[in-house]
């Protein structure tokens, strides 16, 4: 059955148990382990899956028909999407992957973590048809300004979290949560897209310390967050990335740059930026100095950094923010 006519949310899972930590609606009757069709068959061997369990539901939101459930995975689902995307394994409809607990996923340049149990971690992948010029930075402010608009509603508003450039979420200062975008592109048309998406929810992972990453905290240890479950916050998230998505189809990165500049922690802040080979390890402290410093007048439209003094926009680096 095309996604276009099946009215309901498919759920494909290791463990219908595991399911339920996302869409309590998965009852634990009425799984099968059916032949699948083929599109849904490549997806879940890209994801690593052996006997998968399979229930339709009804659907949380239009925009949404099928997701993929991992008690845990050895690998990166971020990976394993964006290559299925490149290869055109899946061109039907938007995809949402999670898992319960995970290895060797990753962040922004290769840096790895590990998914501990009581917080969300979904990778999500959309077939598009977009303009590079209208839409592409978009795309990098889509998950941020999403997961800033779900912690701020499942919380009523008592927690609100800001984005240290160019993708951390952060409470006070302390990491709560990070996005990774990855995007399949045709010369000018962006074809498809793959967000990951971490929210600490119950754990706040230990760290070790660095100027870019000082501290982790979750939304359980923060005032007025004690009480978020990860299946409202999955929902929440859920509904923000679709109604952000109409927004970019729309209007562009026009539409969501905004939201992002206005959530952003790092505008009048001094910062210090260094160049990537400053920071051989990942996880590390730099060496040497800053290749930059000084203070943030503004975010420009392509997320470049206007520091006061400097005739150059910072493009690329890591940041990390003078008495954080």
């Amino acid at each position: 059955m095309a996604a276009a006519d099946r009215q309901a949310l498919r759920v494909l899972t290791d463990d219908p148990l595991s399911a339920g930590t996302f869409v309590p609606e998965a009852a634990l009757e009425g799984w099968q382990q059916s032949v699948l069709p083929p599109t849904h068959a490549a997806l879940v061997e890209a994801l690593g899956i052996p006997g998968v369990w399979s229930q339709d539901l009804p659907l949380i939101h239009p925009f949404w028909r099928t997701l993929v459930v991992r008690s845990h995975t050895e690998s990166s689902q971020f990976d394993a999407l964006t290559h299925l995307l490149g290869a055109r394994g899946w061109q039907d409809e938007p995809v949402v992957a999670a898992a319960v607990t995970g290895r060797r996923f990753h962040g922004l340049r290769g840096r790895r973590w590990a998914a501990a149990r009581g917080n969300l971690h979904v990778s999500v992948a959309l077939p598009t048809a977009l303009d590079a010029a209208h839409a592409g930075v978009g795309l990098s402010m889509l998950p941020c300004v999403a997961v800033l608009d779900a912690i701020a509603d499942v919380t009523d508003g008592a927690v609100r979290p800001a984005v240290k450039w160019v993708n951390d979420i952060v409470i006070g200062g302390r990491k709560v949560g990070g996005v990774l975008t990855s995007a399949v592109t045709a010369g000018q048309r962006i074809e498809g897209v793959v967000w990951g998406i971490g929210i600490n929810v119950a754990v706040a992972p230990e760290i070790v310390a660095t100027p870019f990453v000082p501290a982790a905290t979750c939304l359980h240890a923060e005032p007025g967050g004690a009480h978020v479950t990860i299946a409202r916050l999955f929902r929440s998230l859920l509904d923000a990335i679709a109604r952000r998505y109409v927004d970019l189809a729309h209007g562009g990165a026009a539409a969501l740059f905004p939201s992002y500049r206005e959530r952003s922690l790092v505008i009048g802040r001094e910062v210090q930026v260094w160049d990537e080979s400053a920071c051989i390890e990942p996880d590390a402290s730099p060496s040497g100095p800053p290749a930059v410093e000084g203070i943030v007048a503004d975010i420009c439209h392509d997320l470049s950094l206007r520091l006061e003094g400097q005739l150059e926009p910072v493009t690329k680096g890591r940041l990390a923010l003078r008495s954080m």
